[in-house]
């Protein structure tokens, strides 16, 4: 039978990956499910965040092509795992590795929970321009495993073939809680920069714990908060919504003028909405830092005067508190995975009660 297959389908035909016989699927095909991504009208690529909106600025457009936050889900008893990718650009920063601008990683959800299992990670002299590259997994042995990849934080990726064991069965992977995904808008931050690989962003942090969806609208420099943003927000189906918004605001007055409207535009749609709040994560706060917390907790103070009991606020002044606060960040900004780690327990101290 599987050599009819095989002279059917060239796809089943077995292809040799560091000794082991490899058949790759493409992701797009069943019976794999792609997370994180935009589906509906006007839907121009597999694996984007968002569609093309009016309004927004250059850069929103730009990044929504990077795949922060996109995943594929499915089940195999395959002892080995491969990927096989074509990706547009390569995206070299000093201050970030390459596996997680541009590489994948695995995870296994197992009794409700994704635990880590193996990394996808380029060779080290991938170019800017379109790239393809090949990374294999031996997962030590053959059994019936629950699977998520996730995908780069900082890169468009065009295509994604997944190989497994001849033999392997492969069937739909395990379902998300019946929630609505979780949403959450913000800077580089949000978008990921600089998790050491992509499933140690903070909202996959908070997913591997939760097994909830998410959606991450971070746009690296490019989170203004424009009201057309607002509006796409709002047109989600969301069980919360995560506003990371401050780090972009250009200067203190502009945080101050756009804050608030962008929260109450929100919660218009969504007057029941559990809406989390955070100032900008802060391993040393200076009084603009100070000034600018200050704006976003009085969003968070006035809902509470107005009778908003579903919205939420974290101080991002001491989100990092604890021992080795100042190591929670490569560069004074961006997390390292400590950093993100202490901003998904932050979150989580407040989605374990409201979930």
């Amino acid at each position: 039978m599987s050599n009819i297959i095989e002279s059917i389908d060239k796809n089943f035909v077995p292809e040799t990956i560091d000794g082991h016989e490899v058949v790759f699927h493409n992701v797009k095909d069943t019976p794999f499910q792609i997370y994180g991504a935009y589906m509906g009208d006007g839907y121009d690529d597999p694996f984007r965040r968002l569609p093309h909106l009016e309004g927004v600025n250059g850069g929103v457009n730009w990044l929504s092509y990077n795949t922060a936050g996109v995943r594929v889900r499915f089940t195999t008893d395959s002892q080995y795992i491969a990927i096989r990718v074509s990706i547009d650009g390569a995206c070299h920063m000093g201050h970030m590795t390459l596996c997680g601008s541009c590489g994948f990683d695995m995870y296994e959800l197992t009794d409700g929970r994704e635990r880590y299992l193996k990394s996808f990670i380029p060779w080290a002299g991938i170019t800017q321009g379109r790239n393809s590259y090949e990374c294999f997994a031996d997962l030590s042995q053959k059994k019936k495993r629950a699977l998520t990849v996730n995908f780069p934080l900082y890169n468009r990726v065009t295509k994604l073939e997944i190989g497994v064991s001849p033999d392997a069965v492969l069937e739909a992977g395990a379902p998300y809680r019946e929630l609505s995904p979780m949403v959450y808008y913000g800077s580089s931050i949000t978008q990921g920069g600089c998790a050491s690989r992509p499933g140690t962003s903070y909202e996959a942090l908070i997913s591997h714990e939760t097994n909830v969806d998410y959606l991450n609208l971070g746009f690296s420099g490019a989170c203004v908060a424009e009201p057309e943003m607002a509006s796409y927000i709002s047109s989600l189906s969301m069980s919360a919504f995560v506003l990371d918004y401050d780090y972009n605001a250009p200067t203190v007055e502009y945080l101050s003028k756009t804050h608030e409207p962008f929260f109450k535009d929100i919660r218009k749609s969504h007057p029941s909405l559990p809406v989390i709040i955070l100032s900008a994560p802060r391993a040393a706060a200076e009084k603009d830092d100070i000034t600018r917390r200050d704006i976003i907790k009085r969003t968070y103070e006035n809902a509470l005067e107005n009778g908003d009991g579903n919205v939420y606020f974290v101080d991002g002044t001491s989100i990092f508190d604890g021992e080795f606060r100042e190591d929670c960040t490569v560069d004074g900004v961006h997390p390292n995975d400590m950093g993100f780690s202490r901003m998904a327990s932050a979150i989580l101290r407040i989605l374990t009660k409201i979930l």
